[in-house]
């Protein structure tokens, strides 16, 4: 049985600070850009912290500083380990989170911190529209619906974490990210849906508010594209693996689908259709479902994260 929702002990107001959290690795360019539509967006009482991860380039701290936002540098590699350290370096209650090559919304920091007024609200996803058409697309969620999740069974049918915030106290509940999962990670990319997850089973609501947009710049070549969507795979097969070896209930159903509804079937489909370049990813997740589901059977669990 799933405990009862919980309820932020002090109520937020849309007036309440947010801090946005951004971790880049040797990526400059992209997060020069990254900086520049915060700028535009960030308010007043809000906060910026970039979070550079084990970057061999020397940049973003001076980016940062000419930005006026804060700056946090991490010695290891590892997205989840970037965010939980962007994290630690703020204070505000709200937590917001897009990567380098996406280009916030104006109103962004506004509407996040209105869907926090709502004091069940633990974590919330937004829409994540592509800059241009490619044969392979990454991370966009055109959902236009807004959702409300009381409880999530599967954490693949939600939005992406490039665009995506969190009630600090529903991430405290939580532990962080799982530092295991993530790019840069051993375990594959889904450390976003990991953390959805477990805040669900912890009892925090969820929401989906297709009004807080970012644009997502398709930068990657359809080979690199193919490497993301194997790494997305095993992030799933690894989830997964989790909640198998957790016996919570609709585990192997995750395998199941990460293997058939978004692989093999998946296939199937993007092939008849004449989809080639779908139908190879689909493949290829497919495969990384299963990798990663036997990587992360040999790892330790510990309060519901690798170790």
């Amino acid at each position: 049985m799933l405990p009862s929702t919980p309820v932020a002990e002090g109520a937020t107001t849309d007036q309440d600070p947010v801090v946005a959290v951004i971790c880049s690795r040797d990526r400059l360019e992209l997060l020069e850009g990254a900086l520049t539509s915060l700028s535009r967006a960030v308010r007043p009482c809000d906060q910026v912290v970039v979070v550079d991860s084990a970057s061999v380039r020397h940049g973003a701290a001076e980016m940062a500083r000419d930005a006026g936002f804060g700056f946090v540098r991490v010695e290891e590699p590892g997205v989840s380990r970037a965010k939980n350290a962007g994290i630690a370096a703020s204070s505000a209650p709200i937590v917001a989170f897009t990567d380098d090559d996406c280009r916030v919304e104006p109103s962004w920091f506004a509407r996040i911190a209105a869907e926090f007024v709502d004091p069940t609200v633990g974590f919330l996803t937004g829409k994540v529209v592509a800059d241009r058409q490619t044969k392979l697309p990454l991370s966009v969620t055109d959902d236009d619906r807004h959702q409300r999740f009381e409880s999530v069974s599967d954490p693949f049918d939600l939005a992406h974490g490039a665009n995506m915030a969190w009630r600090r106290t529903a991430l405290s509940d939580i532990g962080g990210f799982d530092e295991c999962l993530g790019p840069g990670a051993r375990l594959g990319v889904a450390e976003e849906k990991d953390a959805f997850w477990r805040a669900s089973r912890a009892g925090w609501v969820g929401v989906h508010q297709p009004d807080i947009l970012v644009t997502h710049l398709q930068w990657r070549t359809t080979p690199q594209s193919l490497r993301a969507v194997f790494g997305y795979g095993a992030g799933m097969g690894a989830v997964a693996a989790k909640a198998i070896r957790m016996k919570v209930p609709g585990g192997w159903r995750l395998l199941g689908r990460g293997l058939w509804d978004h692989g093999l079937r998946g296939s199937l489909k993007s092939l008849t259709s004449g989809y080639e370049s779908g139908a190879l990813a689909a493949l290829g997740s497919a495969a990384g479902v299963a990798i990663g589901a036997v990587r992360a059977s040999r790892v330790p669990l510990k309060d519901g994260r690798f170790r």
